[in-house]
């Protein structure tokens, strides 16, 4: 919750705590229950359907305060003097009300706006914030579960490992800095692989790794040309400048979870020992 939201949030309960000393002040607490009733009812309404339901409940309270005020009037009679004080009862009331339904309003709104900045939180802590592609962990936890599927159905998988120098590329007149180029690829890389059944993550030290399940040798070959022929179609960059930053390279999954999850992390350490595709 901002500064802002606190400020307005205390402006409002205090305005609230200086109408009720008032309405005491003039009236008897026993005139003021009726009020403390509607305010569980629109509590309630808060709850259920948020604010808009709390809004709905407020004027039905208001016009039903109004409605027994009325009632009150014309069975005691219409002495001036009894009518104003029903009016300011009612005025002190509703505006009660009024700023009851304000703050519990804002609270739910606050509430719900830091439900879902936890959850567009959670979804960029899956996702590399330079290159959109997976996080090592988020990979790895999402891989455990491809190879558990791969095993019961005996598939087999490659690994495709992209690796470029963080160095500037100068394409067209432009500067392209490393962080742009790491975009480049990993939104390349997601739209040359099968999102629904293959994963693209980064490990780092501009490194990509994309897992292919349920594939060959030759199916991993057709994707490293279709990556390569994606970065052709890119306008922004030069692509044969590019690819020669690129480093491709593939190897199959190993049969074991543990040992394959060890070679995940050895690419992530920079450790060789992959064939080479060209």
């Amino acid at each position: 919750m901002q500064f802002y939201d606190r400020l307005k949030i205390s402006i409002i309960f205090l305005l609230q705590f200086i109408m009720f000393i008032i309405y005491l002040n003039f009236f008897a607490i026993e005139d003021f229950s009726i009020y403390l009733i509607f305010m569980v009812f629109i509590y309630i309404s808060i709850l259920i359907g948020g604010s808009l339901y709390g809004f709905v409940t407020l004027t039905m309270t208001t016009f039903a305060v109004a409605f027994w005020q009325v009632y009150t009037a014309w069975i005691n009679g219409s002495r001036i003097s009894f009518q104003i004080t029903l009016i300011l009862k009612q005025i002190m009331g509703i505006i009660f009300l009024i700023l009851f339904w304000v703050m519990l309003s804002e609270i739910t709104n606050i509430t719900v706006e830091n439900r879902k900045m936890k959850e567009k939180l959670k979804i960029l802590e899956r996702t590399d914030e330079i290159t959109g592609v997976l996080t090592k962990s988020e990979l790895i936890e999402r891989f455990k579960i491809i190879f558990t599927s791969m095993q019961r159905r005996n598939q087999s998988g490659y690994f495709v490992v992209l690796r470029w120098a963080g160095l500037n590329v100068k394409s067209r007149g432009k500067t392209y800095y490393s962080g742009s180029i790491a975009r480049i690829i990993g939104q390349v890389c997601l739209n040359s692989i099968r999102r629904q059944y293959d994963l693209a993550g980064s490990l780092g030290n501009n490194t990509l790794l994309i897992v292919l399940q349920n594939t060959n040798l030759e199916g991993a070959q057709i994707v490293v040309g279709r990556i390569k022929e994606n970065l052709k179609k890119e306008e922004r960059i030069n692509a044969s400048v590019l690819l020669e930053e690129l480093d491709f390279q593939i190897h199959p999954i190993p049969t074991n979870l543990d040992e394959a999850v060890e070679f995940i992390n050895c690419i992530a350490g920079e450790c060789g020992g992959i064939e080479n595709v060209k």
